[in-house]
């Protein structure tokens, strides 16, 4: 999975915490899980994911504060 660019998971009625292994798709480019059931907080591993430019976790059930370095995230990439 070293070359995956995109992934959608959204709309599969997960109900669990974010799964550790979307942290090592160093390619990824654009991650969809919105409308799931992730539970708990946004997990930092994420901002690893160097390559990202598009997150959608609208519509889940997570918890917790937006980290500073995503708030830049979010702005400079819509």
């Amino acid at each position: 999975m070293t070359s995956l660019r995109f992934l959608d998971l959204s709309f599969n009625g997960f109900t669990s915490d974010i799964p550790l292994w979307l942290y090592h798709i160093p390619a990824i480019e654009r991650l969809d899980l919105s409308v799931n059931n992730f539970q708990g907080k946004v997990p930092s591993g994420i901002e690893n994911l160097t390559s990202l430019t598009r997150l959608d976790l609208s519509d889940d059930a997570l918890e917790g504060e937006i980290l500073p370095s995503w708030e830049v995230f979010a702005i400079s990439n819509f």
